[in-house]
């Protein structure tokens, strides 16, 4: 789903700068305290709300101004590959969401290479799919005022 942005941080997955930020500066907070573990937990406890809000804000802002600007490159992907006459410039077409693909968790079938009529379809197939998902989301985004307005457009 393409409004679930944000995954679990392990070892193979990085998180998005936006929420790295938001993290680092928690962490500073908490290291400025040079103070007991008793004492850690109870500002980490006093300030869990606060930080939540922080981390929120950021992935709010993220989905008003990234997913309409990945939804409007899924179109743009689809006319130029409908228009393309070989398929290098098919493939320039599909070079131009590859910078969306980690953002927005677009499907992996976007960094193949076009060599044959059957990837290209493929690859339209699933440009029809994200476009058909998304595009009655877009309209609530553009409305929602916080993230639990974005969470009610899944």
């Amino acid at each position: 789903n393409l409004l679930v942005l944000y995954a679990v941080d392990n070892t193979k997955q990085k998180r998005p700068n936006e929420i790295s930020e938001v993290l680092r500066s928690i962490l500073r907070e908490v290291q400025e305290l040079n103070a007991t573990q008793q004492e850690i937990d109870f500002f980490v406890q006093q300030q869990e709300s606060e930080w939540q809000k922080r981390i929120f804000y950021r992935i709010f802002t993220n989905q008003h101004t990234m997913l309409p600007q990945v939804f409007n490159q899924l179109q743009q992907t689809r006319e130029c590959m409908q228009q393309a006459s070989d398929f290098n410039a098919t493939n320039g077409c599909v070079e131009s969401l590859r910078p969306f693909m980690y953002q927005a968790n677009l499907s992996p079938i976007y960094n193949q290479t076009i060599a044959n009529l059957e990837t290209s379809e493929a690859i339209l197939e699933q440009l029809n799919r994200d476009i058909f998902m998304l595009a009655p989301k877009i309209a609530c985004i553009n409305k929602s005022k916080n993230i639990a307005d974005v969470i009610e457009c899944q």
